[in-house]
């Protein structure tokens, strides 16, 4: 009977040095990548944004989507009427020192709270290093009366996470003659 208790124990104990075996090898491993992880964090990229024009703008006829780039500028103004169609953001130059990996700029639009539960809206674009200096614009458009909410609309950009600019348009209820 003691030999069978003594197996039993040495293969428990086998057992047991295996595990910690897997254990510790999973540890380093995962140990590893994080320095890795770590590494790359120690390098960021600098970003310095200038913004060439912002406020109201004109989309053209042909382009259909809420968000455009496509648009010409009406007038440089932080306040604007609310009406049909209105469209408003901002144009601007981005630059990244150094230039040497992929960015994900993501644009946010936060309507002012509303009855009507208004959500924030986000679109992402990745820009390749050969990009930079990258000349974008962020131009949103109110297409239906549910989002023809007065109040204090903000446009937020970041880079990889890192916030930009912070944007706030003033949009007035539109005056009735």
């Amino acid at each position: 009977m003691n030999s069978y208790w003594q197996i039993a124990v040495e293969r428990s104990g086998l057992r047991l040095t295996v595990m910690i075996a897997v254990g510790l090898c999973c540890f380093m491993l995962l140990t590893g990548c994080q320095d890795q992880a770590v590494e790359q964090e120690l390098d960021p990229i600098h970003f310095r944004l200038q913004v060439s024009d912002y406020g109201l703008y004109q989309r053209p006829d042909n382009v259909s989507e809420e968000w455009s780039n496509e648009a010409e500028l009406l007038r440089q103004r932080r306040k604007l009427e609310l009406g049909a169609q209105i469209s408003f953001g901002f144009r601007f130059m981005l630059h990244a020192d150094p230039a040497e990996r992929p960015v994900t700029l993501t644009y946010t639009v936060k309507p002012p709270v509303s009855e009507n539960g208004l959500k924030s809206l986000q679109k992402k674009v990745v820009v390749m290093p050969e990009q930079f200096p990258y000349q974008g614009s962020f131009i949103h458009t109110l297409e239906d009366a549910d989002s023809l909410v007065p109040g204090t609309w903000l446009i937020y950009l970041k880079a990889d996470g890192e916030l930009l600019s912070r944007q706030p348009f003033q949009l007035l209820p539109s005056v009735q003659p």
